[in-house]
């Protein structure tokens, strides 16, 4: 899988600089040709010196062209999935513009009969809705500014949602700038809300609070997964053992895998706590 990044962050400087790509495929091709132009014991007339080269520039071009493909799927999954928040983003904005003359009635109900404990009980209520408006706009593109962990979120989040689960999230950080290659992140982050997501939906609370934010002055980036759960008695030392694990029919190596990966950088650390409440996972990323 390392390798396969690799190669996959090599493509992709060839597509911003198409440029080079050219000088890299002709070079290639020369470097062969002179190679075996030098070997005397092999006797290639230019005819086969021409179809050698064409052979080796279509599969080059091959292999790009399925990189493109690859690249093309994923930005058009990561349109449909924002489509999809724009969808219920409008749906929900639709929604509140239309019962906005009765929630106003319904509150002016509260205040002339000085109802204050039915006042907030109603405004508890309402700023619930409001928040899901507001979640739903922060799944942006823009504002989530890589398209893997956007689709990531994204899709977490619908399936959180899809569950019962309420999610809180908080987004101020710059991904262009985090200290840690984006497919360790992807993997991280995916394990950690996978996890929050099968403790929460077990849970009587069910929900999910996910911030994103830069701490200059600890120099360093935070990412905290935090999640209401059921089994109160759960060891926080033994959850990154390999095999163990808390839920039916799962191998217990996610945690371990998380582990592993940290354990190949010095500037990663992850802090696991829990409260009667909630069970929190810190993801810390130091600048240097």
């Amino acid at each position: 899988m390392e390798l396969l990044n690799n190669f996959f962050n090599i493509m992709n400087f060839f597509v911003d600089n198409v440029n080079i790509l050219i000088i890299f495929i002709i070079s290639i091709i020369l470097s062969i040709v002179f190679s075996i132009n030098s070997l005397e014991f092999i006797n290639f007339d230019i005819c086969h010196l021409i179809l050698l080269s064409g052979i080796i520039f279509l599969v080059i071009f091959l292999i790009f062209l399925c990189y493109l493909y690859f690249k093309t799927k994923n930005k058009l999954k990561t349109a449909e999935i924002y489509n999809k928040t724009l969808y219920d983003l409008n749906g929900e904005l639709n929604s509140f513009k239309h019962d906005i003359n009765n929630i106003h009635i319904a509150m002016s109900g509260y205040i002339e009969n000085n109802n204050i404990e039915g006042l907030k009980k109603f405004y508890s209520d309402f700023n619930i809705d409001s928040k899901k408006i507001n979640d739903l706009n922060l799944l942006s593109p823009s504002l989530i500014n890589n398209n893997a962990i956007f689709s990531l979120l994204s899709t977490k989040y619908y399936e959180a949602v899809d569950k019962g689960i309420t999610v809180n999230l908080y987004f101020f950080l710059d991904l262009s700038q985090v200290n840690i290659k984006i497919y360790e992140l992807s993997r991280i982050l995916g394990i950690l809300f996978d996890n929050a997501i099968d403790a929460a939906s077990t849970s009587k609370e069910k929900i999910i609070n996910i911030t994103f934010r830069r701490e200059n002055n600890n120099l360093r980036d935070i990412v905290i997964i935090e999640n209401s759960y059921q089994d109160k008695n759960i060891n926080i030392d033994e959850i990154f053992l390999k095999g163990v694990s808390h839920k039916e029919n799962h191998s217990g190596i996610g945690l371990w895998e998380v582990k592993k990966i940290l354990s190949k950088h010095n500037n990663l650390n992850l802090y696991t706590s829990k409260t009667n409440d909630m069970f929190s996972q810190q993801l810390e990323i130091y600048f240097s």
